[in-house]
């Protein structure tokens, strides 16, 4: 589904092959692979950071940090997933997803909402990225079959 660019050497032709590879950067520790991803111009509300980030330096800072905690992984839930085609070469991508890293020695797994505006027309897809933690007792209802 890839096609290449000059640029960052991939142009994309579907919205959910972004998604895909945010995930196998985040997956692989490949900070430079998921950095890329994100429009110089873009606007970042992460999931563990209370801030908005809005220039490239704040967003290599936090995913520096993200990454580097012990055994961190993302895995998306397909069955939540949506696509809306906003208009020309702009999509908004929405689900949920959980990361999961070690904390005090232990797994523990954090089911997120996200929202992602992409731009296949661009080198750099991502042109804003909003992720927020599901609200535990929410989360803990959602596994009782409420």
């Amino acid at each position: 589904m890839l096609q290449r660019n000059r640029q960052n050497n991939t142009m994309y032709t579907r919205p959910d092959d972004v998604l895909g590879d945010w995930v196998r950067g985040v997956n692989e520790r490949k900070i430079n692979r998921v950095l890329e991803l994100y429009d110089v111009s873009c606007t970042f509300l992460p999931t563990f950071s209370p801030h908005l980030h809005n220039t490239q330096n704040e967003i290599t800072s936090y995913f520096k940090k993200f990454i580097s905690r012990p055994n961190v992984s993302v895995s998306l839930r397909l069955e939540t997933m949506k696509t809306q085609h906003l208009g020309a070469s702009i999509f908004a991508l929405t689900g949920i997803y959980d990361f999961q890293f070690d904390v005090e020695g232990r797994p523990v797994s954090f089911g997120s909402r996200f929202t992602f505006v992409i731009d296949i027309s661009k080198p750099r897809p991502i042109q804003h990225h909003h992720s927020s933690l599901i609200p535990r007792l929410l989360e803990l209802g959602r596994q009782a079959g409420e």
